[in-house]
């Protein structure tokens, strides 16, 4: 064996203990990504802003930042061989600060209403249709930092992970919030993308019934909404529906956020073992990369192990279909709204 293999398969090596060695020192975490976490507590530490030390060589190469879209495709190539997602009418969902839904296909045919992106996938033959919500895990922070201070101190005096209470709590609250209703990220729609005001909706002056564990719910609920519209879209433009989703990324430590994206699918949730897979499918490639694996798609099979299935709930999954359409025409209405000029988009791409 030479030097040089040596060396890539100690760090292929260090990378796998880096991927899941935190997952047994912390079960808890956050939903957002770790590139937050990891600026957060060096802002702690020091005091002051986050600046990175080091420039990406592709950075330095382009003379400045990959572009969002190139960023995201890198992080959705990597991320869907870290999870075993190798093969046309495959899917995950890839939980964090934004969540991303990824279709496998066996070509590279557009949407013909530009609705949804189509990018390359690292197996050779293979596309992904990618569809994105927008700031699921940030709202998840907003909401927990902003109203949920008892469980953070709770957190502190217990060592759970304050989403790990809030689960538990929102757990209690029946599927559908009694009627509420969220409006955050918007199902994509590339061509004329923007998000309506934040708008919680359809709730009564009930403390016993709306406390803020059913506003959280209602999150949690409102992002696999999300989803579900993704899955249609995609399905509008290829003719095609997984049967199975894999969700993957911080969300995807929360038990609770996967029962409720398994029941509003209507479709089984596998969970893998590595759930931030990001670093996992890098390490993949870079093996591939150097001749140590001969096959990205089987290396992948063999090495992503699962943690768990959820089986859809369809006692559940039956108020979230009868949720559906009425979520998307008050998110409608939320938009005209906003394009009245009355309340202000959570998010609009430029030029709109």
């Amino acid at each position: 064996m030479s030097r040089n293999t040596k060396t890539v398969l100690a760090l292929l090596a260090a990378v796998l203990v880096l991927a899941v060695v935190p997952f047994f020192l912390a079960p808890g975490a956050e939903f957002g990504g770790s590139d937050d976490a990891g600026s957060r507590m060096v802002e702690q530490i020091q005091g002051e802003a986050y600046e990175p030390w080091f420039t990406p060589v592709l950075e330095t190469l382009l003379g400045g930042e990959l572009p969002g879209e190139i960023e995201s495709l890198l992080f959705c190539i990597q991320t869907g061989v870290g999870v075993g997602v190798v093969d046309p009418n495959q899917a995950a969902v890839f939980g964090g600060s934004f969540w991303q839904y990824e279709f496998n296909t066996a070509n590279g045919k557009t949407d013909p209403g530009c609705r949804v992106r189509v990018n390359c996938h690292a197996v050779p033959g293979v596309w992904q249709y990618e569809a994105l919500a927008f700031k699921p895990g940030l709202v998840m922070r907003w909401f927990r930092d902003g109203f949920c201070q008892l469980e953070k101190q709770q957190a502190g005096a217990t060592g759970k992970d304050p989403y790990y209470l809030m689960d538990k709590e929102a757990a209690k609250v029946p599927a559908g919030c009694h009627g509420m209703m969220c409006a955050f990220s918007d199902v994509m729609n590339f061509i004329s993308w923007k998000h309506a005001a934040p708008t919680f909706t359809n709730f009564e002056l009930d403390p016993e019934r709306f406390s803020r564990y059913t506003f959280y719910r209602a999150i949690l609920e409102n992002t696999a909404m999300v989803t579900r519209g993704h899955l249609e879209l995609v399905k509008e433009a290829t003719g095609n529906m997984p049967q199975e989703i894999v969700f993957a990324g911080g969300a995807a430590k929360s038990p609770l956020w996967c029962q409720i994206v398994a029941d509003v699918l209507g479709l089984p949730v596998k969970v893998p073992v590595v759930k931030e897979a990001t670093a996992l499918g890098a390490a993949i490639l870079a093996g591939y990369g150097v001749g140590i694996y001969k096959d990205i798609s089987a290396t992948a099979r063999e090495l992503v192990q699962w943690d768990k299935t959820y089986a859809p709930n369809m006692e559940n999954h039956a108020v979230y279909e009868e949720m559906y359409g009425p979520w998307r025409r008050v998110y409608a209405a939320q938009l005209a709204l906003c394009d009245e000029k009355l309340t202000k988009n959570m998010w609009i791409a430029p030029g709109l």
